[in-house]
């Protein structure tokens, strides 16, 4: 069953239609049915379709669910009641375990093997390739060889699906709520005019209607597993200083790692708030894993343009990893950035200053820092006395996150003002 707001501006429910189907299972085992005498390839042959079946099922299912499970818009209808706006904005969706296992996978493919360990998806092909051709080949004896060889195959599987099934898990259950001093915020400013609820974002207006002289926008990638809702102190503030903020949600699983993905759904953003809030500049900004997708796309900027007013500024906090994208020191326009972090943020003081991966984020994916005056660009450090990861939203501490010397709201209130002077000058 899925809560919907009806006409009235009451709430309703309603079957859904589009629930993962994989009925079709049964009916692929029949088809691969083992004989009664066991053969140790034909298992192996068994499990590897029965594998990339449930992975295309997945695929298709999550495809689907992207363009269908939309966060519904904010009200328009005086005639919508009250409690009506506050569900919507209070609302922190759960997410079925089912539909975890795709988005999980595509991160270890992608970022793990491909990206970070190098692997050719061409050479495991060929490695089973060849280890089936083996397999067929050898004679029926010494059978402990071809159980070895079986083994061997198959150990990669069940890994796999093991690593999947709990990270799929752990997307599923460690999600992070928005506390409600930002529900407040936000229910506040779209009462005010100042905010809106759309689908697959929340936009904040600058406090005079429109920037002045100039006009600068900004698309903020949460983090990974954070409702977007958590991010409305800092995008209030930073509309107070007269910058458009747009927060995406990521929603339904708060965690996208495709760029591909993350930039449509920016243009979707940017496009729909044109023709009444054309801007001179648009920025990317990001915290934690969303500042790494800002930091990402950015590399790839010169191949992927996101929009003709994106003007090669990035602001990111919470954020200390080189995840082997490339460098923003070889785009064809140099980038300015500005990096926010706190003194006690235990995720990016895990990279230890000094270590090969503090030193390729500093050295290699950002632009040298602005007092060399470098032609690859710059980049501006700002340390935060006292502040931690969680702070920079309104989410609840989580391990390995340090304990915050410095209030929430001077956290936020102090990247707010670094922020709207790194834009606005």
């Amino acid at each position: 069953m899925t809560s919907y707001l009806s006409p009235d501006g009451g709430m309703g429910t309603k079957q859904s239609h589009h629930s993962v189907q994989i009925h079709k299972l049964p009916k692929l085992q029949n088809s691969l049915r083992l004989p009664t005498s066991f053969d140790p390839f034909l298992l192996f042959r068994f499990d590897f379709y029965y594998f990339v079946s449930i992975s295309v099922v997945f695929a298709e299912q999550h495809a689907q669910l992207a363009a269908m499970e939309r966060t519904p818009p904010t009200p328009r209808d005086p005639n919508q009641t009250e409690e009506a706006l506050e569900a919507l904005v209070r609302a922190d969706p759960t997410i079925p375990y089912r539909k975890c296992l795709w988005p999980v996978f595509d991160f270890l493919y992608t970022q793990k093997l491909q990206r970070v360990l190098g692997i050719d998806p061409r050479t495991i092909l060929a490695a089973y390739g060849g280890l089936g051709a083996l397999l067929l080949g050898l004679p029926k004896q010494p059978k402990l060889l071809r159980s070895g060889l079986f083994a061997a195959g198959l150990l990669p599987l069940l890994g796999t699906a093991t690593l999947v099934g709990l990270g799929a898990r752990m997307v599923c259950t460690k999600r992070k709520p928005a506390l409600r001093t930002s529900q407040d915020t936000l229910l506040e400013r779209i009462r005010e005019g100042r905010a809106k609820r759309e689908p697959g974002f929340d936009v904040y207006y600058p406090a005079s209607g429109r920037s002045s002289s100039n006009r600068v926008g900004m698309i903020f990638f949460p983090g990974a597993l954070v409702n977007h809702t958590g991010y409305s102190e800092i995008a209030a503030g930073l509309s107070d200083k007269g910058i458009l903020v747009v927060v995406l949600s990521l929603e339904p699983v708060r965690f996208v790692l495709d760029l591909e993905t993350n930039r449509q759904l920016a243009r979707a953003a940017i496009a729909s708030l044109l023709p009444d809030w054309p801007m001179d500049e648009w920025v990317l900004a990001g915290h934690s894993a969303g500042g790494i997708t800002a930091l990402n796309t950015g590399v790839e900027i010169d191949d992927h343009p996101l929009d003709p007013a994106f003007c090669n500024r990035l602001v990111v906090c919470g954020v200390g990893m080189e995840t082997n994208h490339g460098s923003l020191r070889t785009t064809q326009k140099p980038f300015e950035v500005l990096l926010v972090n706190g003194t006690e943020d235990g995720l990016v003081n895990r990279h230890i200053p000094g270590s090969e991966a503090h030193d390729r984020f500093v050295n290699y994916l950002l632009p040298p820092p602005e007092d060399e005056h470098s032609e690859l660009g710059s980049t501006r450090f700002v340390s935060i006395e006292g502040g931690n990861h969680c702070q920079f939203a309104d989410y609840p501490l989580s391990p390995p996150d340090g304990e915050a010397k410095v209030s929430s709201h001077d956290q936020k209130r102090i990247f707010v003002d670094k922020t709207a002077e790194f834009l606005l000058g």
